[in-house]
């Protein structure tokens, strides 16, 4: 597969492995630095990845057909829940990385978001906008998560997130009966040494944590939690409800399971077949809104991200079985 660029005077002075990222950000970027001295021509001759482009210069890439490429979406219009000219909010699906994780590589939030720009871009004629990460959740974790069109947006927003002048509300459903009516939890929270990506609560030293829950329902062995971080710290949900010994429903490096079954708490049920399908196999926690300000604007943005279906049915189940 052949792609051909002609450098415009705008795009002179890059370097072309630069180039060839913002005009493909829907490859990874370890291919493009593989291809790029191999497979990249700059008019005619082989370039490497720190030529300066030239206005009027023709890079012809080649792509091979046999590379497994990793095919990126863009979001569609139910997964897009506020969009501007300065930031997109969307609904981000369980299993899916905002950004290329250190353990795991593949399809992102950024690629599905840079492919929904080239076509939008190809609509308008006008320049694709570049996503740009304002704040991260969890892989395994679904809901709302917002990217600045722009770096000036970007920033104005990111110094909300400094500034703790941003709210954002989960749904968590953990294991145990929570007693209490509402709480606030705030060990520190440092890396757990012991366990490669891990995080761990302390009573003394760590980073300062805060989170505020309150009872929403509560089910026979399960309670369904409003979760409010007050602070970003890594896993900082997940860590700080393990601590007060209600884990998330499903959290395998928390709480030590990976699913739930409907025959926990059905009785009498059985499955079709040798093995049972369960109702939900990641983790139980849903971003479910953020509150912030957009530049210009008086009055603070909500956006809400309905919960996905599998949360939904683990629910209704919950209340059919559970009650």
């Amino acid at each position: 597969m052949e792609r051909t660029f002609i450098i415009a005077p705008k795009s002179a002075g890059k370097p072309l492995q630069k180039f060839l990222e913002e005009k493909l950000r829907y490859l990874p970027r370890l291919l493009l630095m593989r291809l790029s001295g191999q497979r990249v021509r700059v008019n005619g001759e082989v370039a490497p990845p720190s030529y300066v482009l030239k206005p009027g210069d023709k890079i012809v890439l080649m792509l091979p057909e046999a590379e497994k490429i990793p095919m990126s979406r863009p979001p569609q219009a139910s997964d897009i829940l506020f969009e501007d000219t300065g930031v997109i909010c969307v609904n981000k699906p369980s299993g899916l990385p905002v950004l290329q994780e250190r353990w795991t590589k593949g399809r992102t939030l950024i690629d599905d978001l840079a492919k929904l720009a080239g076509q939008q871009a190809e609509k308008t004629g006008q320049a694709p906008w570049v996503p740009n990460i304002i704040h991260r959740i969890d892989k395994e974790t679904s809901g709302v998560v917002v990217v600045a069109k722009n770096a000036d947006v970007m920033r104005f927003v990111s110094n909300q997130f400094l500034g703790r002048e941003v709210s954002k509300t989960y749904v968590a459903l953990v294991r145990g009966e929570v007693p209490h009516k509402q709480g606030e939890i705030t060990f520190g929270i440092e890396e757990d040494k012991t366990t490669p990506g891990k995080m761990k609560a302390v009573r003394k030293g760590g980073k300062k944590s805060l989170t505020r829950f309150q009872v929403i329902e509560r089910f026979r062995g399960f309670t369904l939690l409003a979760v409010k971080p007050e602070t970003g710290r890594t896993h900082q949900i997940r860590v700080h409800l393990a601590a007060i010994g209600y884990p998330l429903a499903v959290d395998p490096l928390y709480g030590g399971r990976e699913a739930i079954l409907l025959s926990e708490f059905k009785k009498g049920f059985k499955p079709h077949g040798e093995e049972e399908s369960p109702l939900i196999s990641r983790l139980t926690l849903h971003a479910l809104s953020i509150t912030f300000k957009l530049p210009g604007k008086p009055e603070p943005l909500t956006v809400e991200a309905p919960p996905p279906k599998d949360f939904r049915v683990m629910l209704k189940q919950l209340r059919r079985f559970a009650k």
